[in-house]
């Protein structure tokens, strides 16, 4: 099972953690989590999301994907997103968590692939 979403948008970021983890459950460990950070600008403007933090915001949502199919307790304060001391779950099968591939073709979505050690989809 697979699924691609474009990071900054953060009113779907519950529904991909829940949906990933369901289809997880569901499917005994057969997913995987393919993102990227989107390259049209009027999709971020209708969200009234500057474009120019797109990277950073990837970063951060990525890190917090981690911390939630990783960690018992998740807590996060970024500069984008801010997770309380949370217990979310249902954890992944597979360790250490589940496969997250970043599309695009850029030297920055590359050195975010090598840095949060990721897949790579172009």
């Amino acid at each position: 099972m697979a699924g691609k979403v474009d990071t900054p948008f953060n009113r779907i970021f519950r529904h991909l953690v829940g949906s990933a983890e369901r289809r997880h459950v569901l499917s005994q460990g057969r997913v995987a989590c393919g993102l990227g950070l989107g390259w049209s600008k009027d999709e971020y403007q209708a969200s009234n999301i500057p474009f120019k933090d797109r990277g950073e915001r990837a970063e951060e949502f990525i890190q917090i994907l981690k911390k939630i199919w990783n960690d018992d307790v998740v807590e996060f304060k970024g500069k984008y997103y801010n997770i309380p001391a949370s217990k979310i779950g249902p954890k992944p099968f597979q360790k250490p968590q589940i496969p997250i591939y970043l599309g695009g073709s850029s030297s920055n979505t590359f050195s975010r692939i090598v840095k949060q050690d990721l897949r790579c989809i172009v």
